[in-house]
């Protein structure tokens, strides 16, 4: 058995377009997964399973949501200045949640937000429109909602505006190799986001999906635990397996490992039992 994870943007918006909209194909793809017969479930219940902690009945039909890099997009209704109205993705999930309480009783999604005020900043300026959807007002909202975890995506993503990143190539994540960096990008978001949320993050989402066998298999095996992490996502494009390490699973990105909703649908029948 495996268990699908798919990630979603909510501010890569290049078109209204199913595979450049991820409210769009959120919205569809939360249809597609009820007409498959498959439960939503919590990313942590993933880990669970991979840990040895919950079987493969329980887990069976199971698939989990991911957003990436945290904006209000993620969390409410905005205005797009191109675009014009988006939903939000956590609107979209209390009215499929709402509409399907039987079959759906665990709607949920694992939001990864970057850490650093001042990444979050600059990125908002320099990247998106400069209407501070990168602020971290709603990390607490969207937790007490009880739809949205907040968790680890680094302290700044190694991203070249990010006047705060060690000096190395940025626009990369695969380049962490010293423990300084590592403990720069996740150790420091560890404790920045312990004292936003008031608890550790448990889950890490390596920024742009790229690990490495320093992160993997040497980092975050001795100090995770300690860190307060139980596992680490990237996007490989495959489905968790109960052998993957916990420390390197994979992740379904929409827009680049499918891009309508026949290429979600193979994965999700692929992939798995039903329900």
């Amino acid at each position: 058995m495996e268990i699908p994870v798919l990630c979603y943007h909510a501010h890569i918006l290049p078109s209204s377009d199913y595979a450049d909209n991820g409210h769009r194909a959120l919205a569809s793809d939360l249809e597609l997964i009820q007409a498959s017969g498959r439960r939503i479930v919590p990313l942590d219940r993933v880990v669970d399973w991979v840990a040895g902690e919950r079987g493969d009945e329980e887990m069976a039909g199971a698939v989990a949501l991911s957003f990436d890099d945290g904006t209000r997009l993620d969390f409410e209704a905005t205005d797009h200045p191109e675009l014009g109205p988006l939903p939000g993705f956590l609107p979209l999930l209390e009215e499929f949640a709402a509409r399907c309480p039987a079959t759906q009783p665990t709607v949920h999604a694992t939001c990864f937000v970057i850490a650093s005020p001042r990444a979050r900043e600059q990125a908002d300026c320099e990247l998106l429109f400069g209407l501070d959807w990168l602020d971290s007002g709603w990390w607490r909202a969207a937790e007490n909602s009880g739809r949205i975890a907040i968790e680890n995506h680094s302290w700044d993503h190694n991203m070249a505006v990010a006047e705060e990143a060690p000096l190395a190539e940025r626009d990369r994540f695969d380049n962490v190799e010293t423990f300084e960096h590592a403990e720069h990008e996740i150790a420091r978001a560890q404790e920045f986001l312990a004292a936003e949320l008031g608890r550790r993050p448990r889950l890490f989402g390596y920024p742009y999906g790229q690990s490495n066998e320093y992160l993997t298999a040497e980092y975050l095996p001795k100090r995770g635990a300690e860190l307060g992490l139980r596992a680490a996502f990237s996007t490989a494009g495959r489905a968790v397996r109960r052998d993957d390490s916990c420390w390197n699973l994979p992740r379904y990105v929409h827009g680049h490992h499918w891009r309508d909703p026949a290429g979600l649908a193979e994965i999700l029948e692929v992939h798995g039992a039903r329900a």
